[in-house]
Protein backbone atom coordinates (compact mmCIF):
# COMPACT_ATOMS: atom_id res chain seq x y z
CA UNK A 1 0.00 0.00 0.00
CA UNK A 2 3.19 2.55 1.04
CA UNK A 3 4.47 2.45 -2.92
CA UNK A 4 0.95 2.59 -4.27
CA UNK A 5 0.68 5.78 -2.34
CA UNK A 6 4.37 7.11 -3.12
CA UNK A 7 3.01 6.20 -6.52
CA UNK A 8 -0.47 8.61 -6.10
CA UNK A 9 1.79 11.37 -5.28
CA UNK A 10 4.29 11.29 -7.70
CA UNK A 11 1.95 10.97 -10.78
CA UNK A 12 0.16 13.34 -8.78
CA UNK A 13 -3.79 11.10 -8.97
CA UNK A 14 -5.94 9.51 -6.57
CA UNK A 15 -6.87 6.72 -9.03
CA UNK A 16 -4.91 4.54 -10.87
CA UNK A 17 -3.89 0.86 -11.31
CA UNK A 18 -0.45 -0.87 -10.68
CA UNK A 19 0.42 -4.43 -11.76
CA UNK A 20 2.90 -5.94 -9.24
CA UNK A 21 5.55 -9.00 -9.76
CA UNK A 22 6.55 -10.26 -5.78
CA UNK A 23 9.82 -12.18 -5.78
CA UNK A 24 9.08 -15.14 -3.64
CA UNK A 25 12.46 -15.59 -2.43
CA UNK A 26 13.08 -12.25 -1.58
CA UNK A 27 9.61 -10.95 -1.01
CA UNK A 28 10.82 -8.05 -3.43
CA UNK A 29 8.17 -5.19 -5.21
CA UNK A 30 8.35 -4.44 -8.98
CA UNK A 31 5.91 -2.83 -10.56
CA UNK A 32 5.42 -3.73 -14.46
CA UNK A 33 2.14 -1.64 -15.21
CA UNK A 34 0.85 1.51 -13.71
CA UNK A 35 -2.63 2.94 -15.45
CA UNK A 36 -4.00 6.16 -14.56
CA UNK A 37 -7.64 4.28 -14.46
CA UNK A 38 -7.65 0.62 -12.94
CA UNK A 39 -9.66 -2.29 -14.82
CA UNK A 40 -11.37 -3.13 -11.68
CA UNK A 41 -11.16 -6.75 -13.24
CA UNK A 42 -11.77 -9.32 -10.38
CA UNK A 43 -13.59 -7.05 -7.63
CA UNK A 44 -17.02 -7.04 -6.74
CA UNK A 45 -19.36 -4.34 -7.65
CA UNK A 46 -19.76 -3.63 -3.29
CA UNK A 47 -16.05 -3.70 -3.67
CA UNK A 48 -15.81 -0.83 -6.53
CA UNK A 49 -18.49 1.28 -4.79
CA UNK A 50 -16.58 1.09 -1.49
CA UNK A 51 -13.67 2.22 -3.27
CA UNK A 52 -15.04 4.57 -4.59
CA UNK A 53 -16.68 5.82 -1.70
CA UNK A 54 -13.56 5.77 0.06
CA UNK A 55 -12.00 8.30 -2.86
CA UNK A 56 -14.72 10.52 -2.78
CA UNK A 57 -14.74 11.31 1.11
CA UNK A 58 -10.79 11.73 0.80
CA UNK A 59 -11.71 14.32 -2.32
CA UNK A 60 -14.17 16.37 -0.07
CA UNK A 61 -11.48 16.29 3.24
CA UNK A 62 -8.83 17.48 1.16
CA UNK A 63 -11.46 20.31 -0.77
CA UNK A 64 -11.73 21.99 2.88
CA UNK A 65 -8.22 21.87 4.36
Amino acid sequence: RAYVQVLQAHCKVSLLGVDVIVDRRTGDHVVVDLNYFPSFSGMSIQEISHAMEILILQRQRAALN
